[in-house]
């Protein structure tokens, strides 16, 4: 399930991640983990009210435009194609 971002979740995150990457430092000063903390959307199962697993899933969007590409074989007219390509979440 979606995690909610509060100081209750984020307290049992910590530990979690800690374990899981053999950490010693405390992740809730730790500002590279609290940026990617912040940046991400969290999703994990409690077991009687205790978070028993946690993954951090961060969105990347993406935007291509104006991109070239020489098509060979093709029609002289058509070999040259400028493509505008947006993706978006």
């Amino acid at each position: 399930m979606k995690l909610e971002k509060n100081l209750d979740n984020l307290k049992q995150i910590a530990p979690l991640v800690q374990y899981a990457f053999g950490k010693n430092n405390d992740l809730l000063h730790d500002d590279d983990f609290m940026s990617r903390y912040d940046h991400s959307d969290g999703y994990g199962f409690f077991n009687d009210k205790k978070l028993t697993s946690y993954i951090m899933v961060n969105k990347l969007r993406s935007l291509v435009i104006m991109c070239q590409w020489l098509v060979l074989g093709m029609l002289p007219h058509i070999r040259n194609i400028a493509v505008k390509v947006i993706f978006r979440n």
